[in-house]
């Protein structure tokens, strides 16, 4: 694959990862591109770990540091 359709792709999970989340909304945010920054680290992880468990985890720990925020598995 080339280099520009690695980022392409890249790209477009990441903005599929943001769209999700922004959809979702755990911390009740008003614009689209909050959560970009977010998306780029959640999007190796989605790859990485073992299950939804896991992912679920890591996303609320990345939120959680983010936004200096305390959202709990429980609460997402």
């Amino acid at each position: 694959m080339k280099e520009q359709q690695w980022i392409t792709m890249f790209n477009d999970v990441k903005e599929t990862i943001q769209s999700i989340i922004y959809t979702w909304n755990p911390l009740y945010l008003h614009a689209s591109e909050e959560y970009e920054y977010e998306a780029t680290w959640i999007l190796p992880l989605v790859y990485k770990v073992e299950n939804v468990e896991s992912l679920a985890i890591e996303i609320t720990d990345i939120l959680n540091q983010s936004f200096n925020s305390t959202l709990t598995k429980k609460s997402v």
